[in-house]
């Protein structure tokens, strides 16, 4: 039998951590030579330490990416398996849109389990491809969209000047939306922020965070607190969509500061108002009808 993972590998998994254990055991026979090491990043951040200054959030997929990159540094492949990406059961796990992924699916591994009773997307398997990176570019020339009611910025500190992407449906795996933000870089931050992607309803509403959030380093591995004064950064990230109803929905982007507060949205009017936000929104989506049929495009 041909498979899709490759000799010193590590499979990350979660809640089907015994389903993937039994097929790589029973099926593949790949666990008896020590060709795969299973990891269950539930158990890596068990005794790691709490800090009031800091996210646990991201003190905990800190320490998975660490990780992640050692152990490719060290010639593995990593696979992520789609429970740990599943933003349904843990929106911190690691912070999945810090990496490129790319899924594959070992032959019969579909159809070698007993039935589970788990959604087939979370049986699914992600290769690690590399981790995104801010660029320092001279000048933005086109954009999708500068966003819905984008006229200001965040904390004078980051203006997002606005972003192209591509709404993508997988044979196998979440459907997603590849974004690449363009960052003006408006004061020295000094601070790795986190981008906040949430959803709202088409009244405006947040949906339940837990089953909508998707958190990312800006900047990925060369952070925010690298950023300069007057640069312009471009940045590709990914947003794996949600199980949410049928309805019409849109994507808001917040930045969180390392202590988990949140870097307020100034609006052009906040001078006037002072009333600031802690999203702004980016573009609709759709779930069960075409995203083109929403209002509030935003080109």
């Amino acid at each position: 039998m041909l498979s899709l993972t490759k000799p010193k590998s590590i499979i990350m998994s979660k809640l089907i951590y015994q389903l993937v254990h039994a097929y790589f055991f029973k099926v593949e026979k790949t666990f008896q030579d020590k060709k795969i090491d299973l990891v269950n990043p539930d158990l890596i951040d068990k005794d790691i330490e709490r800090r009031a200054d800091v996210l646990p959030m991201l003190s905990r997929s800190k320490r998975l990416e660490t990780m992640i990159k050692r152990a490719v540094e060290q010639g593995k492949t990593v696979y992520i398996s789609g429970d740990s990406i599943d933003q349904d059961k843990a929106p911190e796990y690691p912070l999945i849109s810090d990496l490129y992924l790319k899924t594959e699916v070992p032959p019969y591994f579909l159809f070698s389990l007993p039935s589970t009773g788990f959604p087939i997307t979370e049986l699914i398997l992600y290769r690690v491809d590399g981790f995104h990176v801010g660029e320092v570019i001279s000048k933005v020339t086109t954009l999708e969209s500068r966003g819905i009611a984008n006229d200001g910025n965040f904390a004078d500190k980051l203006e997002l000047l606005g972003y192209d992407f591509r709404e993508e449906d997988q044979r196998f795996g979440r459907k997603k939306i590849d974004i690449m933000l363009y960052w003006k870089v408006l004061d020295d931050t000094n601070d790795d922020f986190i981008g906040l992607f949430a959803v709202f309803n088409s009244m405006f509403q947040r949906v339940d965070p837990a089953r909508a959030t998707t958190f990312y380093t800006l900047g990925g591995e060369k952070g925010s607190s690298k950023w300069k004064k007057g640069t312009i950064i471009k940045e590709d990230t990914t947003f794996y969509i949600p199980n949410l109803p049928f309805g019409e929905y849109y994507l808001a982007l917040g930045i969180l500061k390392k202590d988990g507060t949140t870097l307020p949205y100034y609006p052009a009017s906040f001078r006037q108002t002072g009333r600031a936000f802690d999203f702004v929104l980016l573009l609709p989506f759709g779930i069960g009808i075409p995203a083109q049929n929403l209002p509030f495009r935003g080109r």
